[in-house]
């Protein structure tokens, strides 16, 4: 059976400004997004959810609102395959 997964980083939103158009390019038919940090503010999650999915970690540059939403780290598993985002 074959998953899609998109993954992303270091969207540093507002400072870059928005979602990146290759982004609504590329991730198309995904069942998960993972985010693996740097996002900066929330509203990025609330962008690619329109899309599919995410699960999210905090990086080292967040809002205060990030980090006390998201962990450091944390798995998910897709088909058989257990992934590990920190």
């Amino acid at each position: 059976m074959e998953h899609r997964v998109g993954i992303i980083s270091d969207t540093h939103i507002p400072r870059f400004g928005n979602v990146p158009d290759a982004v609504w390019q590329h991730f198309t038919d995904l069942e998960l997004i993972i985010h693996a940090g740097d996002l900066s503010i929330p509203l990025v999650i609330d962008a690619l959810e329109t899309i599919a999915p995410v699960l999210a970690v905090q990086g080292n540059v967040e809002s205060a609102e990030v980090v006390s939403m998201l962990p450091l780290k944390r798995t998910v598993t897709v088909g058989y395959c257990k992934i590990g985002v920190v």
